[in-house]
């Protein structure tokens, strides 16, 4: 693999960076948060002088060289350019932060082979910046389905099923326009791949809110990162994304079959009042 440019937009606490770095990755990490920004050039200072690591305090949106309001949510893994999406997780504080679209920073950092995104509610707006691009799209690349929609509403405000349906497949639309045709969803409490035959997502157990539940959950999510990258980081317990690419088990679908395994996970969400899907959609060219 002659290109090993990573992009982790969305750095928080640089757990998915570190991931990279010791996978042998170059590194550029998007972090709206200040704070979050300086303690990362701080703990990866060595990876940064080295030239491995370049971490950019933005944010992302649809419009570059623009001062936006950021939201820092109380449980700060919500926060957000948007205010709703950050109240989820309790009070906010607000500071300034310039944006920039992602085709842009593509431009100017280069084009990697994966790009990660998980920015609370943006990350669609984050792919639509790339639509007229198809010299800037990474061979890999992953968003968090979308629970915000591009008018603000999150998930749980929504009744109208179909209304919901939409929400949730409107990151594999755009995905599918941009020129992607191949997708693999991922649980991010387990780590694993939702396809028809995977007992244990598909049932109950999953559904449900059980201690069984949550350790089979932890066990699933660790090991899988272990096997990706055998060091220690502590977010393999939960705040890390986990293996990209081929590194990915599970079989690449279509966009019906796709389509169709996302509509059908939702539904039997529903049926245990599940209103939020916490769900990566990976998608390869």
């Amino acid at each position: 693999m002659k290109n090993k440019l990573v992009y982790d937009i969305g750095m928080h606490l640089g757990f998915d960076t570190k991931m990279y770095l010791e996978k042998g990755y170059r590194v550029v990490a998007i972090e709206a948060n200040e704070s979050l920004a300086k303690k990362g050039k701080k703990k990866f200072k060595k990876q940064i002088e080295e030239g491995r690591l370049q971490i950019i305090n933005c944010a992302i949106s649809e419009m570059d060289n623009q001062k936006l309001s950021f939201f820092i949510s109380d449980a700060d893994q919500e926060s957000s350019i948007n205010e709703q999406m950050a109240r989820n997780g309790g009070n906010v504080k607000v500071q300034e932060v310039m944006s920039y679209k992602l085709s842009t920073l593509f431009e100017k950092y280069g084009v990697p082979i994966y790009c990660k995104i998980d920015i609370e509610g943006y990350d669609n707006i984050a792919l639509k910046t790339l639509i007229g691009y198809k010299n800037l799209l990474p061979q890999y690349i992953s968003a968090e389905i979308n629970n915000l929609s591009d008018e603000g509403i999150v998930s749980k405000q929504i009744e109208d099923e179909k209304e919901l349906l939409k929400l949730w497949t409107s990151t594999l639309e755009t995905l599918k326009e941009l020129g992607y045709n191949k997708f693999k969803l991922v649980d991010q409490y387990s780590l694993q791949v939702f396809d028809k035959n995977s007992s244990y997502l598909n049932s109950g157990l999953y559904f449900g809110n059980s201690l069984l539940r949550k350790l089979i959950n932890k066990f699933l999510r660790v090991t899988t990162c272990l096997k990706f990258c055998f060091s220690f980081n502590r977010s393999y317990v939960r705040g890390s994304s986990g293996p990209f690419g081929e590194a990915l088990k599970g079989k690449w679908e279509d966009y019906d079959a796709t389509k169709e395994n996302i509509i059908s996970h939702t539904k039997k969400g529903l049926t245990y009042g599940k209103k939020l899907m916490w769900c990566d959609l990976h998608a390869s060219l």
